[in-house]
């Protein structure tokens, strides 16, 4: 999984249609929490109920995020899923980054300790994964972890 991270990227690809496609390959968390900050500030601008369609929308805030002619401090979430036993080191069981599916342990783990993220403790049933509680409390993770 290091190597794929080592190997992110941004292409440009021209159509024949006056159009081009960007494309960025970038680590899964990147690239959702990019795409989710992206569709927030579409979806605030939707409301002014313009005619563009919403993925038009989008293409415009990116373009205009990027140009440096739109200034936003919206911040987003990602929700991140990872079994206890594997943030602690114990197994390594993948994690679940919501929108994806499965991500590898070691990068769960390291997502897990940026000082920067924010944990709420879920408890869900091994068996099914359904959830059976969710905390009310956010904290920041343990010291301990980044060790």
């Amino acid at each position: 999984m290091r190597e794929c991270r080592k190997a992110r990227r941004v292409e440009l690809r021209f159509t024949e249609d006056g159009m081009a496609d960007l494309c960025a390959y970038l680590p899964a968390d990147t690239a959702c929490a990019i795409y989710a900050r992206v569709d927030a500030i579409a979806k605030s601008d939707n409301s002014r109920r313009d005619e563009r369609s919403l993925d038009a929308i989008r293409a415009d805030v990116f373009t205009e995020l990027l140009l440096g002619k739109r200034h936003s401090y919206r911040k987003v979430q990602i929700h991140v899923t990872v079994p206890v036993s594997t943030l602690f080191g114990a197994r390594d069981l993948p994690g679940d980054l919501e929108g994806h599916g499965p991500i590898p342990a070691d990068i769960a783990r390291e997502m897990a300790a940026d000082p920067t993220c924010t944990w709420r403790r879920l408890l869900t049933d091994p068996a099914t994964g359904q959830l059976l509680e969710m905390g009310r409390q956010r904290y920041k993770p343990p010291a301990q972890l980044g060790d």
